[in-house]
């Protein structure tokens, strides 16, 4: 009766919930709008930890699981292109930066300091020593099929 009194929320969930992930989706719409991408940074903390868990309930729900999206939440997401793993959105954006720098120079040697894009070199001289590493039988993060795939 006390807590009643004051107006305590006795359920887990407050009807709140759906208001905030409706204004979570609005502002990640906001940021894709004005970045071209759903690639949140972690300088908006709120925004960034809502998308890092919205990519793990989207892959469960695309697996077929439980993961507290309903259906039209999960193409509301879709429709953003909010992708579901960040690590494979970074691979492609990596490849067509090969492919562009390819296209660019005529070649795939990228020098180690491009100022142009620093995290393609960065990523190519990682490819380059992984490669070496799993050639020579060392511990890599490479495999035999990520190479075969890359």
């Amino acid at each position: 009766k006390l807590l009643d009194s004051i107006g305590f929320e006795w359920s887990l969930r407050s009807n709140t919930d759906k208001d905030t992930w409706k204004d979570r989706y609005d502002q990640l719409k906001k940021f894709k709008e004005e970045n071209g991408h759903t690639r949140v940074d972690d300088k908006d903390k709120l925004l960034y930890d809502w998308v890092k868990s919205m990519r793990g309930l989207m892959e469960r729900h695309a697996e077929g699981n439980e993961s507290g999206l309903n259906d039209k939440q999960y193409l509301l997401l879709k429709e953003l292109d909010l992708e579901q793993s960040l690590r494979k959105s970074k691979l492609d954006q990596r490849l067509q930066d090969l492919a562009d720098f390819k296209k660019k120079h005529g070649h795939c040697i990228v020098p180690s300091n491009y100022p142009l894009n620093t995290k393609l070199a960065n990523w190519v001289m990682t490819q380059k020593r992984q490669y070496k590493l799993l050639r020579d039988g060392k511990k890599s993060q490479l495999t035999e099929s990520k190479v075969k795939f890359l």
